[in-house]
């Protein structure tokens, strides 16, 4: 939910390795294709029976970080996603970034983990979710020799809205107080007039912010999700970001999930 060298590699004992993409990348297919039921297009596609479990992995890149992330979203107790209801919402973050002021060549690892429990009501033309949990981060640098460990709270929400029948928008935000971290995303997707086998894909722009202690960032780019494809829902973006701490570079999101 944010975004470095060309891989990972190891600090300190911790190692962070390229090949969790792959892995990432072949369980979600496989699962996939063990009986999971095909993703809905978007929340509130309530096509077939609403299941009560999401699970999610992405693939992030741009000018100054790699960040690959999975979890899943939970209902808690009785019920589905297709009702208003509590949560549970995980998520793991592994990450390679150049450090902000550190020398060339100094990159800084990251691990986050987050456990967040929340409530989601379905809206007649939407969803709106809040949620808030414990943020955990591990972190090491290049040459440091040591592993830092960090704990604090994060409050994240989601909302997607359906003003028009082929227009869904989608906003998303979190605070966080490691760092004073703020980040919002707002992406309005156009249903596309093919529809059917791949799912009901819409494409549109996305803004994306992002602020820290010394450090902020801004993206613009354009965004493609409802494609369903292997029996998961894709999602991909690509743009240009400007950050504090350097010029205009491109960047690129891939990311999918399956309901269960």
């Amino acid at each position: 939910m944010t975004r470095g060298d060309r891989g990972f590699g190891s600090v300190g004992g911790w190692r962070l390795e390229a090949r969790w993409v792959g892995a990432v990348t072949l369980t979600l297919l496989a699962f996939g294709h063990l009986g999971a039921a095909p993703v809905a297009a978007s929340e509130d596609d309530d096509e077939r029976p609403s299941p009560s479990r999401v699970i999610f992995g992405s693939l992030d890149a741009g000018p100054a970080k790699r960040l690959l992330s999975q979890g899943a979203k939970q209902v808690l107790g009785p019920g589905s996603l297709g009702a208003s209801g509590f949560r549970t919402l995980a998520n793991s973050a592994a990450s390679t970034e150049t450090a902000a002021g550190a020398p060339p060549g100094r990159i800084l690892r990251k691990l986050e983990l987050q456990a967040l429990v929340g409530f989601e009501w379905r809206l007649r033309q939407g969803s709106l979710a809040l949620y808030t949990g414990p943020d955990l981060q591990v972190e090491a640098a290049s040459g440091a020799g040591r592993i830092r460990y960090r704990i604090g709270q994060r409050i994240h929400a989601d909302l997607w809205y359906s003003p028009l029948p082929r227009l869904t928008v989608q906003l998303s935000a979190y605070a966080a107080t490691l760092d004073r971290r703020l980040w919002l995303r707002l992406a309005p997707g156009f249903a596309l007039p093919w529809q059917g086998r791949f799912g009901r894909p819409e494409l549109g722009p996305e803004l994306e912010l992002y602020r820290q202690d010394g450090y902020s960032k801004l993206r613009i780019g354009l965004q493609l999700r409802g494609l369903r494809l292997l029996r998961l829902n894709w999602q991909m973006a690509a743009g240009w970001e400007r950050s504090s701490a350097g010029a205009a570079q491109a960047y690129a999101t891939i990311g999918m999930h399956w309901r269960k």
